[in-house]
């Protein structure tokens, strides 16, 4: 489905055609599109018992349609920058865009002054064709993980190497040097890479948990004093990523003169957390509901309550738990699966009977939030405060985002195994997921039509003017 409406709220409907996000059974037409987008839309699959076959009809007043977003884009190169998030938005584009009708996808040669450092010299072209007539032709830089050298794309931070120091930031400033000196043509989409800003509280949790086996870790009877005792609690985390957000839009801003850069916001993650775990912790201190900051400590004191327990050592033996350590990126056996803390049989504690009688002990859904559309979440609004001052849009995203927790992938892979990363932040390529995120885009196209025409009109008044005086 290519023609979504939209109003001035978010309201996800169900849908019996779905806009379609996911490519891989198109891998004959999309060879090209398969080989950037095949691990990561298997990575990333939508594997939540509760998914939804939803569409979304409403949302900040703007309506979609494919063909006339690509007569908007037609001449230009699109090129999206950040981390593995900012790969699964260049998969998701690209494939609603491959499909539909009339639109030819073609491996296409790259202007030199857009083939960067490592990147393939050549890029994803696309060209609508109707009544035998061209009517635009798009190119879409390959992303930063698909490399003349190789490819890396669905591997950990394949699209940036250093998320917290870089984040691809040479390239956007490459490419809006292209701009400015070759005369090139870009939208350019970019995040600053801004779930790497994790709070204190989780970094101090972690650090102990990673740093301890189980009888040092559950000796301390207060985790969280234990863990936060002699490591800094201030809000630079906040103010740290303010600077990166600010530094970025700059960067964006240079995009003008039939380019645009647009800030993209950062994911709305839906993980579970005990609140009352966090209850005597300064909110100031914490990332925001959903966060993966408060899922991982309120996790870690439900495995410390549980290693305190009489029964403690055949409790973590029956939950399979060794030791406090865990990966978000690839878990060993015998680590701490978080989900474990939100799943069936968390509520057991140390009696073993009762842990033996769940056949699966990790949590497979991510978790609604409670809070409204009308408090959004810190990363969102400081790069809605960077992107207004220097005079760009963002990708927004957000209210469309916040009320679906199950396009997450859930469990990657769709395994029971402890072994399997809990994902409750990466979005899927679930039918309907990226709706948000393509309203957003044809929004800030319409957008720069707008003050386009604003400004033709204004010359022509001007030579108008001129002329009879």
């Amino acid at each position: 489905m290519h023609d979504v409406a939209a109003g001035p709220s978010c309201s996800w409907k169900p849908s019996a055609e779905p806009a379609t996000y996911d490519c891989r059974a198109a891998e004959l037409r999309l060879p090209l599109w398969s080989q950037v987008c095949r691990k990561a839309a298997a990575k990333y699959h939508g594997y939540q018992p509760d998914l939804r076959s939803l569409g979304l009809r409403e949302c900040n007043g703007t309506r979609a349609h494919a063909h006339r977003m690509l007569r908007q884009l037609d001449g230009r190169t699109v090129a999206v920058l950040g981390d593995s998030h900012a790969l699964n938005l260049w998969c998701a584009l690209t494939c609603w865009f491959s499909s539909a009708p009339g639109v030819l996808v073609e491996r296409r040669d790259q202007p030199a002054s857009l083939a960067i450092g490592g990147l393939a010299n050549f890029s994803y072209g696309m060209t609508h064709v109707e009544d035998g007539v061209v009517r635009s032709r798009v190119a879409w830089m390959l992303p930063a993980c698909y490399r003349s050298s190789g490819n890396r794309c669905g591997d950990p931070t394949s699209m940036s190497a250093h998320p917290t120091t870089e984040c691809s930031f040479s390239l956007a400033e490459k490419l809006a040097a292209a701009t400015e000196n070759a005369g090139q043509r870009v939208v350019l989409l970019s995040n600053p890479c801004g779930v790497y800003f994790g709070d204190p509280v989780l970094r101090a949790v972690s650090k102990f948990m990673r740093a301890n086996e189980m009888g040092a870790f559950a000796a301390p009877s207060n985790l969280l004093k234990a863990a936060m005792e002699g490591v800094t609690m201030d809000t630079a985390w906040r103010t740290s990523y303010g600077q990166r957000a600010s530094r970025a839009a700059k960067v964006l801003a240079r995009l003008r003169n039939g380019s645009m850069g647009i800030l993209v916001e950062s994911a709305v993650p839906h993980f579970a957390a005990n609140e009352a775990d966090l209850a005597d912790v300064d909110p100031i201190l914490l990332d925001d509901e959903g966060s993966y900051g408060r899922f991982t400590v309120s996790g870690g004191l439900w495995l410390h309550r549980v290693a305190r327990m009489p029964n403690a050592s055949a409790a973590l033996q029956a939950y399979r738990i060794a030791r406090p350590a865990f990966s978000s990126w690839k878990q060993s056996a015998g680590n701490f699966p978080q989900a474990i803390a939100f799943g069936p049989a968390s509520a057991c504690g140390d009696d073993t009977h009762c842990i033996a009688k769940h056949r699966t002990l990790l949590a497979r859904s991510c978790a609604p939030r409670k809070g409204g559309s009308d408090l959004v979440d810190w990363r969102i609004a400081t790069e809605r405060a960077a992107a207004a001052s220097a005079g760009i849009t963002t990708l927004r995203s957000f209210e469309a985002r916040l009320s679906r927790f199950d396009v997450h992938p859930g469990l990657q892979g769709g395994s029971n195994s402890l072994r399997s990363v809990f994902d409750c932040s990466h979005s899927s390529l679930v039918p309907g997921a990226y709706d948000g995120e393509v309203l957003a885009l044809a929004s800030a196209l319409n957008l720069e039509a707008a003050a386009q025409k604003k400004t033709e009109s204004a010359h022509a008044r001007a030579t108008r003017s001129g002329a009879g005086g």
